[in-house]
């Protein structure tokens, strides 16, 4: 979990908003990263790598958080129309800042572009300060100083070696008013929820639909969002953080150290989550991908509901539900237990529903149960049908048979459910096909029918 995301403040309860600012590459998340003591924002040496907005609380000196937000680079004649489009968004969002954070390189001296920039920042009215990053030393530090002829006096840092941050934070609490105590929410109190699948399924989109709100940027290019971008609101009865994902193509087409460490944060981000939306376009079926991910997906026991996205491209509804339904059985027969919807962001087609089956999904994930019950259980299942004698290994060349014997069962867990075995053998002695069959039996027991749970063996011989 990053630091600084363990408590949140309410969507919309007042925290002051501060924006970082600047030309493409000028530092802005490094500076991000080290400000929130998190690893929030993808780092690369190219040009254009933030596309989407990210925030996270930065904690400044005497316990006071405000909200900090990178975004992306700009550039007065932008060639790329994703960061177009991002620009144009990051606009809308200076009328929300209390304070711009204007970022230049104090190494490029001050360029056409970092002027250009400053008027736009002077003409939006808000408070600025000027930061000159990359002051990796004294020399830089005196070279940062040229950035005043912008209209302010910049403050040399540098967030690769922690150099004049304490001064960036004293600065940044001295031009902000204080605000009004606002409601916190712990991050145990908030349902974190996942958006994942591959590349152009309508993951931006199913978000901005959420959120009744753009914050992702969408783009029919594969490969538009890179960070994961997430956004809290009170949502389905929930307070909610939302994480849209990078698409995820296969291994081997993962040729570029940018897009692999995407891969890692879209991965984690369904560890920390609670609940994932997993996408499949429906106009293209359940492919080996979705087969992979689903897979990583259930390993970690969360939540899942499966839509099927797109559903307004779709031509004979009826006649493609019935070969989705068959591609499922077919080629996911490890997740029969997950509910599913045929979904439309664009046209909201049962959206409503989204919400419905999540709240049932979390219903049934933080299902508890006694040690006793649990017990009563597992007895039964074992007596339905008993476990075959165990093999086990003597000596290097000698091995017998002894029988599966379970001790007791308890409940470890809940988002994701999770039950421990204390029994005479370790899990890989026990057959898959058992476990499989403990398991299925005990999510019946519970009423589990929406939901996985794990199973862990220890050995208590």
């Amino acid at each position: 979990m990053d630091r600084g995301r363990s408590a949140t403040q309410k969507a919309g309860a007042g925290m002051k908003t501060v924006l970082l600012v600047g030309r493409p590459n000028v530092g802005k998340s490094t500076l991000f990263n080290r400000l929130t003591r998190t690893r929030a924002a993808l780092i690369d040496d190219r040009e254009g790598v933030t596309r989407d907005w990210i925030e996270r609380p930065w904690t400044l000196p005497g316990d006071r958080t405000v909200m900090l937000r990178d975004l992306c680079g700009f550039r007065e004649d932008e060639p790329d129309p994703v960061l177009q489009q991002s620009q144009a968004t990051m606009q809308r969002l200076w009328a929300e800042a209390d304070l711009l954070l204007l970022v230049v390189d104090a190494r490029d001296g001050v360029t056409e572009t970092d002027r250009w920039l400053a008027q736009a920042v002077r003409a939006s009215g808000k408070p600025v300060l000027l930061i000159a990053s990359k002051a990796d030393h004294e020399r830089a530090e005196m070279e940062a100083l040229a950035a005043a002829e912008l209209g302010w006096e910049p403050i040399p840092v540098s967030a690769a070696h922690n150099r004049g941050i304490g001064e960036l934070e004293s600065a940044v609490e001295a031009a902000l008013p204080l605000e009004e105590a606002v409601e916190t929410v712990s991050d145990d109190e908030t349902l974190k929820i996942a958006i994942l699948g591959k590349p152009n399924a309508g993951k931006s989109t199913l978000l901005n639909r959420l959120l009744g709100y753009e914050r992702a940027t969408v783009s029919d290019i594969a490969g538009t969002t890179r960070d994961p971008v997430d956004a809290e609101a009170d949502w389905a009865g929930f307070h909610v953080r939302f994480v849209d994902t990078a698409g995820v193509r296969r291994k081997r087409s993962i040729d570029d150290q940018l897009e692999a460490a995407t891969v890692s944060r879209s991965l984690k981000a369904v560890r920390d989550a609670d609940v994932v939306l997993y996408l499949i376009d429906a106009t293209e079926g359940v492919t080996q991908q979705d087969q992979t991910l689903l897979s990583r997906v259930t390993d970690t026991g969360r939540g899942l509901l499966i839509l099927f996205s797109q559903w307004d491209r779709v031509e004979d509804p009826e006649r493609r539900i019935r070969q989705l339904e068959g591609e499922r059985e077919r080629m996911l027969p490890f997740v029969e237990w997950a509910p599913s919807l045929t979904i439309s962001a664009m046209t909201g087609h049962n959206m409503v529903k989204i919400e419905r089956r999540v709240r049932d999904i979390v219903q049934q994930l933080d299902t508890t149960v006694s040690t006793s019950r649990l017990n009563d259980i597992l007895q039964q299942i074992i007596a339905e049908n008993p476990p075959p004698a165990v093999q086990i290994r003597t000596s290097r060349r000698r091995k017998r048979h002894k029988p599966f014997k379970l001790y007791y069962g308890t409940q470890s867990g809940t988002r994701p459910l999770r039950f421990k075995l204390f029994c005479n053998v370790k899990r890989d002695q026990l057959p898959p096909s058992y476990q499989r069959y403990l398991l299925r039996r005990l999510r019946e027991h519970l009423g589990l029918d929406d939901v996985p749970a794990l199973l862990y063996f220890e050995d208590r011989r």
